[in-house]
């Protein structure tokens, strides 16, 4: 894993797509801009990006849409997608969740948020490559608490 991972902004709002993409870039990222499940298919195809921060809805289409693009492509890594929505019910996160999606941020969102959303998804790609080289991911052992034992 390099520490220089390439990431997209897929969103059809201008604003948006540049709000999130100049938090990305004041953090020493420098993401690709899409404005469409169309324009991030194309960018998919010529290149490995590592995570999609996405609208739900986009202008032809939606993030299930983006999530069945990396499904198809040569690459080995799977490409992490984050949704980027002002609201969203529990319910609509929950099928989010289910159909692949990998976090979700709120909007406006802090760069905070693109941080720990980039944070995790790293972990998460060290836990897969230590999952394909065969050692099992660290896990803390189980620490008993002060009042364990007392009656």
């Amino acid at each position: 894993m390099t520490d220089h991972w390439l990431m997209m902004v897929v969103s059809s709002d201008l604003e948006a797509r540049r709000s999130v993409t100049r938090m990305l870039t004041s953090q020493g990222f420098d993401p690709i801009s899409a404005a469409s499940v169309r324009e991030c298919r194309e960018v998919l195809e010529k290149q490995d990006v590592e995570l999609i921060f996405c609208d739900p809805n986009l202008c032809d289409g939606d993030y299930r849409d983006v999530l069945a693009t990396p499904l198809y492509r040569p690459h080995k890594n799977k490409t992490r997608v984050v949704l980027i929505s002002s609201q969203m019910s529990p319910e609509a996160y929950q099928e989010a969740k289910r159909a692949g999606v990998f976090d979700m941020i709120s909007l406006p969102c802090r760069p905070t948020n693109l941080e720990w959303a980039v944070i995790l998804a790293k972990r998460d790609e060290r836990s897969r490559r230590k999952d394909v080289l065969g050692s099992a991911p660290y896990t803390r052992p189980p620490v008993k608490s002060a009042a364990a034992g007392i009656s």
